[in-house]
């Protein structure tokens, strides 16, 4: 089942002389953790900003699952989202910050669930402490905690893992994977760190000037000749098969590498 599908989509901005997104035809599968791909200006974050209902599509059709809509229209309370410079408020407090949206939102048992939403995260925050003082990673972990603070079925993320240290990257990443699993919530997220975003990426769809150049399940990536393993110890796994006499070798590449460039070169 589509958390959500895109059927034949249009937008073309105001004064815009050509549509910024082409005739997209796109599923997004429930509790999927979907990768948004496509280079800069290739239409990533308008066609997040329609899925969300910021903007209405030109021509085509949005289709939502049952719970993720109202009159045919995106329940809003059902998203969550980071998407370009969202407003951080600068001389609130942390606290302050996620109590504001909580409210918005109607979180029930807010002060509980803000300290599980940092904890299950892995951000640690004095909450005391102004949002204008906060690092500009610290500020993005923030927009994290904010995007998921009233338990959303679906998480539209743009860059989420913008200016943060390699190992913040990683505990984000893992952070938002467990989300997903234990909220069967749906994850679209457009980042240009490809490798990262392998390890946890079920689906796919590259966006090249507008359009669709590719979009499919992430593991089927290799030809029919090839099989293809996953595991988390792959020199062992490796070393394994090449004792059972099966040749094998270590990708050069991460798997939405190699499917970014077959979509950007075809």
């Amino acid at each position: 089942m589509d958390a959500v599908a895109l059927d034949s989509v249009c937008f073309r901005y105001a004064k815009a002389k050509e549509d910024a997104l082409k005739n997209i035809s796109l599923q997004i599968p429930r509790g999927s953790f979907f990768a948004l791909l496509g280079e800069n200006g290739a239409g990533k974050t308008t066609l997040m900003r329609l899925v969300c209902g910021r903007l209405l599509c030109s021509s085509g059709v949005l289709n939502y699952a049952s719970d993720l809509q109202k009159n045919g229209q995106a329940d809003l309370s059902q998203f969550g989202t980071l998407i370009e410079n969202p407003g951080d408020y600068p001389r609130l407090t942390v606290l302050e910050y996620l109590e504001f949206f909580g409210k918005l939102y109607g979180v029930k048992n807010l002060g509980n669930r803000i300290r599980e939403v940092l904890q299950g995260l892995d951000f640690q925050f004095d909450l005391n402490l102004k949002v204008g003082a906060l690092s500009l990673g610290n500020r993005q972990k923030l927009q994290v905690a904010r995007a998921v603070l009233h338990s959303p079925k679906i998480l539209l993320l743009d860059e989420p893992a913008a200016n943060l240290d390699p190992v913040a990257r990683e505990s984000l990443w893992n952070s938002l994977s467990r989300f997903r699993k234990e909220q069967n919530a749906t994850l679209v997220v457009s980042s240009h760190i490809l490798p990262e975003l392998d390890k946890y990426a079920t689906h796919y769809a590259v966006l090249k000037k507008g359009c669709i150049a590719m979009q499919g399940s992430v593991g089927y990536v290799a030809d029919s000749s090839t099989l293809q393993i996953a595991k988390n110890d792959m020199d062992r796994a490796v070393a394994l098969l090449k004792n059972a006499g099966i040749e094998c070798k270590m990708p050069d590449e991460s798997r939405l590498t190699t499917l970014y460039k077959k979509a950007m070169l075809g």
